[in-house]
């Protein structure tokens, strides 16, 4: 079974457990290799501000996350004045002086092995996974960290069983987040998602440059069409996780929830990246020219890239799921599939598109007040 350290978002995962669960000394050590990455690289510098959002602090660099501490990366460089390549976490000399801020790989390695996880943490780390998450730029100085060998030597020793049974433990039926243009007739929408998409790339393919690596971006996920329904079946706290566990962020402060019917659906489950590429090799749409730009910069290949055909895959499942494990193990990789390859971009954990039209109870309203979704309760 693939463990979560394989994958970009399962490794940042494993990461913002083991912060949560009092890891100060790490999250200090990865804080302070950040500022080594950003000194340097001229290249990929940070303005780094420190928002108090609470109790007061003084203001100081180089902290521990703290419950106070809001901390905020902003590039100062334009996107073509910046290395649009990924780029390998430094590697530094054995005969370099010790110092206090000299963080190594193997230092960083260690605390991970010296930290113990505690699965009470594990919705709060996917919320925290999920939310930096991105398939339009470069991964971040975080994720460039955890993604060196000697670091994921040491993720890869966490027994990953319990976190994702925590995950997992709280499901009921599916409730949809209302969003987009959702309005039914399930097939239209897909018949209509080919075309535009199928325009789309046959658009890019006359106007975009052939450089791979310049600046430019078209549409970068490769999930069905927003305008479908789609559902998060797993809670926490009596809380939809489609409340929670949301890439880029719930839009808004309110949100309309509905209950989704399930009956003897066939619903294609993707619980890793060997299912996701399955997919994509019996009902393949070739997206090249519209994906290229993106997918480069992400995981630093330049190929041929599919995604699944969805109007196709409609007419043998009615719905496709991403379990946590197949988004936390899969997410944000390149995939190979035959001479192809694939990204599973802009999914969130245990989310379900139907591609077909569902039965729906409600709607309920919700509201976030104080950080936390609660249900607006009616009026006597």
């Amino acid at each position: 079974m693939t463990h979560l350290s394989e994958g970009p978002r399962g490794r940042r995962f494993l990461y913002e457990l083991l912060v949560a669960g009092g890891a100060e000394e790490l999250s200090r050590a990865v804080w302070d290799f950040e500022w080594r990455i950003a000194k340097d690289d001229g290249s990929r510098a940070y303005l780094v501000m420190v928002e108090e959002t609470e109790a007061p602090a003084p203001r100081r660099f180089k902290l521990p996350a703290l419950p106070w501490f809001t901390r905020v990366r902003i590039k100062h460089r334009s996107m073509l004045s910046r290395r649009s390549t990924p780029r390998a976490v430094p590697t530094w000399k054995e005969n370099v002086p010790p110092g206090d801020s000299l963080i190594t790989s193997a230092g960083v390695a260690d605390l991970i092995r010296a930290a113990t996880p505690d699965p009470s943490h594990a919705s709060h780390a996917l919320t925290e996974a999920v939310a930096a998450a991105r398939y339009w730029q470069e991964p971040d100085a975080t994720d460039l960290i955890l993604s060196d060998p000697v670091i994921v030597a040491a993720l890869a020793e966490i027994d990953d069983r319990p976190l994702l049974e925590a995950l997992e433990k709280d499901r009921t039926e599916p409730f949809a987040v209302l969003g987009g243009d959702w309005r039914g007739d399930a097939g239209t929408v897909l018949e209509t998602w080919l075309a535009e998409i199928t325009a789309a790339v046959e658009r890019a393919q006359r106007e975009r440059p052939a450089d791979v690596r310049a600046n430019w971006s078209g549409m970068w996920h490769s999930t069905p069409p927003y305008r479908l329904l789609k559902s998060q079946d797993r809670m926490v706290d009596g809380v939809p996780t489609g409340l929670t566990d949301v890439e880029d962020g719930p839009p808004r402060d309110r949100a309309t929830v509905l209950s989704v019917r399930v009956k003897d659906d066939k619903v294609y489950v993707v619980d890793s990246a060997q299912a996701w590429v399955a997919l994509c090799t019996v009902y393949p749409l070739d997206v090249t020219a519209e994906v290229r730009h993106d997918w480069y910069r992400v995981t630093g290949r330049d190929g041929t890239w599919i995604i699944p055909n969805w109007r196709d895959v409609a007419r043998d499942w009615d719905g496709v799921l991403v379990t946590p494990r197949g988004y936390l193990t899969a997410a944000g990789r390149a995939l190979p599939a035959g001479e192809h390859a694939s990204v599973l971009a802009g999914w969130n954990p245990g989310e379900t598109f139907w591609l077909r039209d569902c039965d729906t109870a409600g709607p309920e309203e919700w509201r976030l007040l104080d950080d936390r979704w609660e249900p607006v309760r009616a009026q006597p």
